[in-house]
Order: structure tokens, then sequence, then C-alpha cells
């Protein structure tokens, strides 16, 4: 059985029931109680060291754009992933994680929603780094049973679980959360546009531009950042864009 992270004196309450299992049973029965008891115990204990060992800030590089990307585990049980903007902002994703330190490689599930569930293999490093597949994860998809030459490896930069004040937090939509999900997405882009603004003297015409996203389509939505006034997208002729719109479209059913 998967353990939840994280597992508050685990150790102690499976050890204390299992001496309290003990006394009642005869003493000829006494050496098959303590072995299964031993062996909850131990498991429990490897389990609150590992979440330990895993709570704080991770970054890695991406290969593909050269930024870092931060993990950060919590011990409530949630994984942010921060994607940094060019301006020095960023937002962050939150989901819910899950640990299996019984296995080898230990088993790690990603959480965007009870029916979606990323399932992948970590390890630590003897030099205390991070090694987690990110190939190919996706819900649904098989649990790797082995790394890749190019599984990630994260570097622990703090033990802090808690996020900066200017990174914005996104929860990936479920179909409870539809009406309220496109109210923060719009208010996120909003807010980006006007950081661009500030930073550019005017807003930018599309996300590749923008820089806080790359991807303006989700499961149940569709964002448009709609530049305002000449056919040709500018306000004023070739004058910077001074007006744009944010909308956010329903996907049919």
């Amino acid at each position: 059985m998967k353990t939840f992270c994280p597992v508050p004196s685990a150790s102690c309450i499976m050890l204390m029931l299992a001496l309290i299992g003990t006394v009642k049973v005869p003493l000829v029965n006494a050496q098959s109680a303590i072995a299964p008891a031993v062996a909850q115990a131990s498991e429990a204990a490897e389990t609150e060291s590992i979440t330990k060992q895993l709570l704080g800030e991770w970054q890695a590089r991406d290969p593909n754009t050269d930024e870092l990307v931060t993990f950060i585990f919590t011990p409530e049980a949630k994984l942010l992933i921060v994607l940094p903007d060019k301006e020095e902002s960023a937002i962050a994703i939150k989901m819910g994680y899950q640990i299996d330190v019984t296995t080898q490689p230990m088993q790690l599930e990603v959480i965007a929603s009870p029916d979606e569930v990323a399932q992948t293999i970590f390890e630590l490093t003897d030099e205390g780094k991070l090694r987690l597949e990110l190939d190919g994860i996706d819900p649904g998809q098989p649990r790797p049973t082995a790394f890749s030459t190019s599984a990630t490896l994260f570097e622990k930069i703090s033990d802090s679980t808690t996020l900066p004040e200017d990174v914005q937090v996104v929860e990936l939509e479920t179909q409870d959360s539809r009406p309220s999900i496109p109210v923060q997405f719009v208010t996120i882009l909003t807010q980006a546009q006007q950081a661009y603004y500030l930073e550019n003297g005017k807003f930018a015409a599309d996300a590749t531009e923008l820089g806080i996203v790359t991807n303006l389509e989700t499961e149940f939505y569709r964002y448009e950042i709609v530049p305002q006034g000449d056919s040709d997208g500018s306000a004023t002729g070739n004058l910077p864009l001074q007006s744009v719109a944010i909308t956010a479209l329903p996907k049919p059913d």
C-alpha cells in the first residue's frame, strides 16, 4: 500500500501498535507477530526519513530553454511547480503528490485530480540530489521501471516550503473548478500584461512575446490575447501596441 506524505510520527504509532499486539497473543506466536510489526515500523520510519529529505525547494535547468524550473515539496503533500518568466516573476502550478519508498526505484505519483495521476520514479543520490524521471510522464501512462539517460537531476537550494509573495498559484482544472479557473487565469494574464507594459511601454501581442506561458489552451478553455485597433494588430499604425483584450472561450463538451 502506498503511503501519503507526510507521515507525522508514523514510526512511533506503528511501534506502539506492534507492542500492543504482541502483549495480547500467546508467547508461541510472538515471533510471527513481531516480525511483520518490525517491518512495518521500519517501512514507516524510512518513509518519514525520505519525506523529510524531499521537503523544500529543488531546481533544475530546462535543457531546451535554459530556464530554471523549481519544484517545491510541502508538508501538506502538495507539489508546487514554479515556471519562471522573463520578467523575473513566476507562476506556480499546484498539485498533490504521494510516494512509495518500498520499491526500487522509489515511486512518485503527481496528482492533478483524483482521476488524473501521473506515475513516475525518483531517487535521492549520495550527493544529496533528486533524480526524477519526467520524460513521457502523463496521466494514464504506465510508470517507468528505470531511469532514462535524460532523467532530470534537481539540486536542493532551500528547505523552505513556501512561495515568494510575487508568485501566482494556479491549480489545475477539474470539473468542479471550471467556473473559477478562467477568472484566475485571465487575472494572471492581465497582471503579466501590466508588468510587461511598465517594462516596455507597450502590451504584448501574444503569449510568446508576453513570456509568462507558452500555451493558452487548457482542457476546458482556450485563452486568447487579442490586439485592439487597426487590422494589422497595432492601435495606431506602427506605434507600440497600446490596447489588448484577454478572452476565455469554453471548449465544446
